[in-house]
């Protein structure tokens, strides 16, 4: 998630539409061979923009129809990329990884393809398969590009190489210091290194710039907890669960809030959901192991604010019922 509204991605996908249209106009009139060179380019490039905007409104199947649609010949890295990041999004990981190979097997050199390769192992684990790729990236990446270096960061923190990972960042916040997703990710090297008050205010400023995203809360929840602060922890639990409904890692989070609270009914209920909808989610299972030790003390807090509580847990049951 890149924290843009709904309504943002709305509005920029009619603009684009209105100029795809405007432009497949003026090429059907054009009769001189190099302006129609160009507004063919011109064209090429807004179906790109409308595939990533899809893309980005997890419309995942229309933008994966809509990639499948572009010219092999015209625009077939284009074409690979947007459907490979389609198909991770879907789950299908054994189709993108076929679409990636046949477009790395053309475009070798192309950074595009290294980077979805790269997130294509990241997501099943690979970690140093994922750093690997991201790395041939590296060598093919536009000049300047923060990208770039921000996927190498990512992967160092996968494979646990916080101090690496956490030099990049620095230097890519000392750059761009207003990009949001840049602090977010320091903050988790250092709460990851036990350092999770210098954590908090990376996440601090990605908020004041307005951005939204699961690791950000996720972030604030960590480094709350680390804190020993397990109001605040609750709280960015529970804000975490609503501006995200379906991510496994919320009903993790919130059940382990209420468990440490000492609300071991509502953390029970909580869980039950999320492993109702992710009964494959490693981290559901082991939760779902502590929550039965009967020798680990769950601490104890205030009584739950009932009226909250239940709204919180019959939305969790909402959402649920949707799927």
């Amino acid at each position: 998630m890149n924290g843009r509204g709904n309504g943002d991605s709305c509005q920029e996908l009619r603009v684009l539409e209105k100029d795809l249209l405007r432009a497949t106009k003026r090429l059907e009139k054009t009769e001189n061979l190099l302006a129609w060179v160009m507004i063919q380019a011109e064209i090429d490039e807004i179906k790109d923009r409308i595939g990533w905007v899809l893309l980005d409104r997890e419309e995942y199947e229309k933008g994966l129809a809509w990639y499948k649609s572009f010219s092999s010949s015209t625009q077939g890295e284009a074409k690979c990329n947007g459907m490979s990041r389609a198909l991770i999004e879907m789950g299908c990981y054994d189709e993108a990884r076929k679409v990636l190979e046949k477009g790395l097997k053309r475009f070798p050199e192309s950074y595009v393809l290294w980077v979805s390769r790269g997130v294509l192992d990241q997501r099943l684990g690979y970690h140093l398969e994922s750093f690997r790729c991201f790395q041939f990236a590296l060598r093919f990446a536009p000049k300047g590009s923060s990208e770039a270096l921000f996927n190498v960061s990512t992967a160092l923190h996968e494979l646990g190489h916080h101090e690496d990972a956490t030099k990049v960042l620095e230097k890519l916040v000392e750059q761009y210091p207003y990009e949001p997703r840049f602090l977010v990710s320091l903050g988790g090297c250092r709460c990851d290194m036990g350092y999770p008050k210098e954590a908090l205010k990376y996440y601090l400023r990605a908020k004041k710039e307005g951005y939204s995203s699961p690791g950000l809360y996720d972030g604030f929840y960590q480094a709350y907890r680390a804190m020993g602060l397990k109001k605040e922890a609750l709280e960015m639990a529970e804000e975490g669960f609503r501006e995200f409904p379906g991510i496994p890692d919320f009903y993790g989070d919130l059940a382990e809030a209420y468990f440490e609270m000492g609300w071991r009914k509502e953390s029970r209920e909580v869980l039950n959901e999320g492993l109702s909808r992710f009964p494959d989610d490693e981290c559901l299972k082991d939760l779902d192991n502590t929550l039965d030790d009967p020798e680990i003390d769950p601490g104890t807090g205030n009584k739950p604010p009932l009226i909250g509580l239940i709204a919180l847990l019959a939305l969790i049951h909402k959402r649920a019922s949707k799927k």
